[in-house]
């Protein structure tokens, strides 16, 4: 069993994102109201399927791993097959780095291009295009490197490998893609707003989706240890979030948090007498069998699916949610 190493994240802080904002938004204001009804997209996958842990280990590819775990999940449900095909995550991290935030129309400070060059970070909006542009590889292919280096990325991809990819393409209208923004540069947190306006709330949408059988791939902001990475998340998979005013958020010289991203891949209705959580999502984490690692003495309800999987409270996933995409 490999233990976590230090923390990690991987996602980049969408242009414009506070804390007080986030806690202000209208979505995050409103309960869901969810059906209560138990979705495990892993119920026949965990038995029969060979689905190895992937671990990111030093480096920020956090929505290279989501989004691969994601798409292998998907690919087989729809085969209806027991049998999971692996994509490489190396090259679609080097993917994501070649779609740079110029290609995509995403304006950014060089605080948040600093922190691509030197620590990794990434927004899903970049792997949406890799996915549209590139495609997905077999693992065997481009097997993940061993490196110190958290930026590390193939910046020329072999022509078999890409080849190989190519085959997989999406097409643009195939995934749904969102991201807080203010476009109006500095703003009070009222205007703080998703790109496309939601139906309902966050919560209720990935469950939407998770009940037609979709892995959700979602970003999350880091405020500080005690949220992702703190005993209780690396032992027992459970992550939470405190609302204590002076929290600190992690991350840049700039007061901006990092993020990290996973592969939501169930929900569990709360249990009897639980008024506060909305309910959990069960997720698949990428720091590899050292996450949750002694997820079957869990203390706390209704725990992991496993090592290397989490849980987060519908109502976190409301506010602290800030980038997502999915298969439509």
């Amino acid at each position: 069993m490999a233990l976590m190493a230090e923390a990690v994240y991987g996602a980049c802080t969408p242009p414009g994102w506070t804390l007080e904002g986030a806690r202000e938004m209208p979505h995050a204001q409103t309960a869901a109201v969810l059906p209560q009804s138990r979705i495990n997209l892993l119920d026949d996958v965990m038995s029969h399927a060979d689905w190895p842990l992937g671990d990111q280990a030093g480096r920020g590819t956090c929505n290279a791993f989501a989004v691969v775990a994601a798409e292998e999940l998907y690919r087989m449900r729809q085969s209806k097959t027991q049998t999971m095909q692996l994509f490489s995550q190396e090259h679609f991290y080097s993917a994501i780095r070649q779609c740079t935030f110029e290609k995509i129309g995403m304006q950014v400070t060089d605080d948040v291009k600093r922190a691509q060059n030197t620590q990794g970070l990434t927004f899903l909006a970049q792997a949406k295009q890799a996915l549209i542009e590139f495609g997905l590889c077999q693992d065997t292919l481009m097997p993940t490197f061993e490196t110190d280096d958290p930026a590390f990325f193939m910046q020329e991809i072999p022509d078999a490998v890409a080849k190989d990819a190519a085959s997989r393409r999406l097409d643009a209208d195939a995934l749904e893609h969102n991201i807080i923004d203010v476009r109006t540069g500095a703003a009070p947190p009222q205007n703080l707003t998703w790109v496309k306006a939601l139906r309902s709330n966050i919560v209720t949408l990935f469950k939407d989706k998770l009940a037609h059988g979709i892995p959700v791939v979602a970003s999350f902001a880091i405020l500080d240890k005690g949220s992702w990475f703190s005993n209780t998340a690396e032992q027992w998979g459970k992550v939470r979030y405190c609302l204590k005013e002076d929290l600190q958020v992690s991350g840049r010289p700039d007061g901006q948090p990092d993020g990290h991203t996973v592969c939501i891949v169930g929900y569990e209705p709360p249990a009897d007498g639980d008024t506060q959580s909305g309910g959990w999502f069960h997720f698949r984490n990428s720091h590899g069998d050292g996450f949750a690692r002694y997820f079957d003495d869990n203390p706390f309800e209704p725990g992991a699916l496993g090592k290397g999987y989490g849980y987060i409270s519908a109502k976190d996933v409301n506010v602290y949610c800030w980038e997502y995409i999915f298969r439509k």
